[in-house]
């Protein structure tokens, strides 16, 4: 293989001050199959992984060309399955921002909640770290706040659209945090002991031998000194895991209280008093959900669903702007849906084709 690419790669993870690991972690492969790409010592690339590497890097539009390219992968194979490439646009800084309704994954994608955030990121300020639960109904966005909490603290301004740079100083108090991403509908996080590893590896504290994942929890206890954030998706399914016993739950309440420097921030339909009645009811009773603060996700403003808008691939006219805002009221999963039917139907009839596909998310 050209040693082209390796030479790109070791140039990205060295300008954004990232380490092999952290990549590895991202896109699912090991440390040591980064540090032989890096070396060229890989003949044919997986061009899905090395999309899913550019994706994690955040290159820009002009750097990713060139990093595909250099991997031997054509454009065809440089299309990450987690975005809707269909309906993508590039700004006026050329920055990728796309019509979709799946959960976001880049920073320069996420839109709104301004508000929210900086409330949630207050719960983060000083030690000891709070504990977040925000809820919403579907489709309102969860998993897609959690993917943004993650990625914005490491984010340069360089790859943001320009309104996003705007009020995000409050951010490089951040930078430094551990941000673990944990969605139980994964099959490893269905499991304590390959729950607990998996934490462990991506604070850089994995022993090299524990067998039982008590001992696995209590070096997580005693020996985590950075500031970390554990973002979990989908908890309903996690409490519904048979493996995932009440044990499981009131270690995790152990380490809420006992870990300064440790905050849960958690994602769910349900408000604290239903996840609790729903653990009990499971027979996983734990006061594990009494230690978090509760947050309310809401609909867009509608400044911020106007900012969304701007970037459709079509001018769009006021009324059809004023017809999705009113109704989507404001959601940004509809707003989705009825910007990406105004863009694919022809003629007058779009409107009723966005009310049927309203209709039947409902």
């Amino acid at each position: 293989m050209d040693k082209k690419f390796g030479i790109l790669l070791e140039k990205h993870l060295g300008d954004k001050n990232l380490k092999r690991n952290w990549l590895g972690r991202e896109i699912g492969v090991s440390e040591q199959a980064i540090g032989k790409w890096i070396r060229g010592e890989v003949n044919k690339l997986d061009c899905y992984k090395i999309s899913k590497c550019a994706d994690a890097l955040q290159l820009n539009p002009i750097q990713r060309v060139e990093f595909m390219e250099a991997a031997n992968c054509s454009d065809k194979e440089n299309v990450s399955l987690d975005c809707d490439s269909s309906k993508i646009k590039l700004d006026e800084n050329q920055r990728i921002v796309p019509i979709t309704t799946r959960p976001i994954l880049q920073a320069n994608q996420f839109f709104g909640r301004n508000t929210l955030l900086k409330r949630i990121f207050q719960e983060w300020q000083n030690l000891p770290l709070q504990h977040v639960l925000v809820i919403g109904p579907k489709n309102s966005g969860k998993s897609s706040l959690l993917n943004y909490l993650r990625q914005i603290p490491k984010t340069s301004h360089n790859n943001l659209r320009e309104k996003q740079c705007d009020d995000h100083s409050y951010l490089q108090n951040y930078k430094n945090y551990n941000w673990v991403f944990v969605n139980f509908e994964q099959p490893k996080m269905q499991n304590p002991k390959s729950f607990f590893r998996y934490i462990l590896n991506a604070v850089d504290l994995l022993p090299d031998q524990v067998q039982d994942w008590e001992s696995l929890t209590e070096i997580l206890s005693n020996y985590l000194q950075k500031p970390t954030i554990l973002l979990m998706d989908n908890i309903k399914k996690g409490l519904q895991v048979e493996e995932l016993e009440v044990n499981f739950w009131w270690n995790l309440r152990y380490l809420a209280n006992q870990v300064n420097c440790l905050g849960f921030c958690v994602v769910s339909r349900y408000p604290l008093d239903e996840l609790a009645k729903l653990a009990e009811n499971l027979g996983k009773a734990s006061p594990f959900f009494n230690t978090f603060s509760q947050f309310q996700l809401e609909p867009f403003t509608e400044e911020e669903a106007r900012e969304l808008l701007k970037y459709s691939p079509k001018d769009l006219s006021e009324n059809d702007i004023q017809w999705i805002l009113e109704q989507s009221q404001c959601w940004p999963f509809l707003i989705q849906i009825l910007l990406k039917t105004r863009l694919e139907e022809d003629g007058e009839n779009w409107q009723a084709v966005g009310k049927e596909k309203i209709r039947l998310v409902h």
